[in-house]
């Protein structure tokens, strides 16, 4: 009878310890969701506080390898440290996927730095998985009479979505024939997915 009362206690302690740490843990998780929720200034500067991000380029040649696969229905961007140096920019790698959101090729595509210049953005902001589908390019490669661009390049730049607390690429097409041509379309954006509005839906024709 002893022995029962004894190890009752016991039990009764271990309970009261995984209660109390059940307690931390939902008071640590309010905690950490309020901070997320906080809006911190962030600035856009070339200085040495902060993530860097750098300029990359695509080729126009090798998004058309994609595009040209009947399989490919967007692509997705992941951020990549190149050196795994804080001082060295972030760049970008692409995997093109088909409609059921598989992988085309398991392979990335490094895109490169178009330059030595870079972004940096400090404060609190999200990074996700960077999305577009294959129509956005297919749309800014395409001339108003309906000639293929297939040289040149796309080239994305780091920006801040302040009204969603995000980080996306404004594009825009370099090439020779839009440049003589204003009229044309040469600038879109690719942003994370989610939480960026419709970025699941398929924009249409």
């Amino acid at each position: 009878m002893h022995h029962f009362k004894k190890s009752f206690t016991g039990s009764s302690l271990l309970f009261r310890r995984i209660l109390m740490l059940a307690v931390f843990g939902i008071v640590l998780v309010a905690t950490s969701c309020k901070l997320f929720n906080k809006k911190e200034p962030l600035t856009a500067l070339t200085s040495t506080t902060g993530l860097r991000f750098a300029q990359v380029t695509y080729p126009v040649h090798d998004i058309r390898m994609v595009l040209d696969s009947a399989n490919s229905d967007h692509f997705v961007f992941q951020y990549i440290s190149p050196t795994g140096d804080y001082q060295d920019p972030f760049t970008l790698v692409s995997y093109a996927r088909d409609s059921t959101d598989a992988f085309i090729d398991t392979i990335g595509f490094n895109l490169h730095r178009a330059d030595s210049s870079f972004a940096t953005f400090s404060g609190q902001f999200l990074l996700g998985n960077l999305k577009i589908f294959r129509s956005t390019f297919d749309s800014l490669l395409t001339t108003a009479t309906g000639q293929m661009i297939n040289d040149g390049f796309i080239l994305f730049t780091p920006q801040f979505d302040s009204g969603n607390g995000y980080i996306f690429y404004s594009l825009e097409v370099k090439n020779s024939t839009i440049s003589k041509d204003s009229t044309l379309i040469s600038k879109a954006a690719v942003r994370p997915c989610p939480p960026a509005p419709n970025c699941l839906k398929k924009p249409g024709p």
